[in-house]
């Protein structure tokens, strides 16, 4: 599983505000940017994932189908919690 969440977390790691963009936020608790399947997929054809797919074609479409799972939507739900508990200073909950 971590290979399946490997380009996932990659992506996601830049949906995370810098701590410059975070400390300006003073009237809302800063946030994780909004998931994009077509910025995921592009990070996913540049960087690839350590699967061992036969084609990109195929990597391609397995990311595409897995975006669409509930499981998928689970996980981005429990990713945004734990980003917004760190950003707003309530991790110790995590």
């Amino acid at each position: 599983s971590a290979a399946l969440l490997a380009p996932l977390n990659r992506y996601l790691n830049t949906l995370i505000p810098s701590p410059a963009e975070a400390y300006q936020s003073f009237t809302t608790p800063p946030r994780l940017r909004s998931f994009s399947s077509v910025n995921f997929l592009a990070s996913l054809k540049t960087h690839g994932t350590p699967l061992p797919f036969r084609s990109a074609s195929k990597q391609r479409q397995f990311y595409e189908q897995w975006l669409k799972t509930p499981a998928f939507g689970l996980w981005l739900a429990r990713q945004e919690e734990v980003v917004t508990r760190v950003l707003s200073g309530k991790n110790s909950e995590l």
